[in-house]
């Protein structure tokens, strides 16, 4: 009887530890799937699974994308300790090199295709670069940057299509705008004003309309469309 009681109290002891290391991993890796941090600039960044797709798309969707009322656009890289932070949070989280399929796209590009000038997609000079030693290659059809081929955390340029399997990008959130532009055109406009009207009373994260960030599209979000509204214009 004694050994049936040890053997109950050991599988006991393992299936509440199994329950305590579940919870844990569980709360680990929604904290990892959260943007993180980076005090260097006071931006998040959010790496984002999206298998082989476009480097357009990926440009989109990022731009889409919203985080405690910041707006979201492909990741660019302006100084090496950018890089390093960056570098750091895709070690933590995925692993690196040896194949296309380990790679997340910048938001750098080559234009013209071919040209050897390349621009970040936010306008900001790219005068930083930390390209693998014999890239940019393949000039004319590898027009996009991407991270995470080379371990030492270099730059690879890739064809935009994705064919080759892209594993998703990488979103920044830059600073946090409440200035009514719904729509994010330059202008707090008609539109804004519409769209505002349409979605009052709805509730939820990342909704555009929502300019306050608190959850709910409220009377709080139409005063700050009205008070800003003809700016940028």
């Amino acid at each position: 009887m004694q050994t049936v009681r040890w053997i109950w109290e050991r599988v006991a002891m393992s299936t509440r530890l199994s329950g305590v290391l579940l919870t844990g991993l569980m709360a680990l890796t929604a904290l990892m799937a959260q943007p993180v941090y980076w005090e260097g600039n006071g931006h998040y960044y959010e790496f984002v699974l999206s298998s082989s797709i476009s480097w357009p798309n990926a440009r989109s969707q990022a731009e889409q994308r919203t985080y405690q009322c910041r707006r979201g656009y492909l990741a660019t890289i302006t100084s090496q300790a950018e890089q390093d932070f960056v570098w750091n949070l895709f070690l933590a989280n995925h692993p690196c090199g040896g194949t296309a399929t380990r790679q997340f796209y910048l938001g750098g590009y080559e234009d013209p295709a071919g040209s050897g000038n390349w621009y970040w997609v936010t306008g900001e000079p790219m005068a930083f670069t930390y390209w693998q030693p014999g890239e940019p290659n393949n000039r004319g059809s590898e027009t996009v940057i991407a991270l995470g081929l080379y371990c030492s955390g270099r730059w690879n340029n890739v064809p935009p299509s994705g064919a080759w399997g892209a594993r998703g990008y990488i979103v920044e959130y830059g600073e946090a705008s409440t200035n009514g532009d719904v729509d994010q055109n330059g202008c707090v406009d008609d539109a804004d004003l519409l769209a505002m009207l349409f979605a009052f009373g709805q509730s939820g994260s990342g909704l555009p309309e929502d300019v306050n960030c608190d959850g709910t599209v409220d009377d709080a979000d139409l005063l700050i469309v009205l008070f800003n509204f003809g700016s940028g214009c």
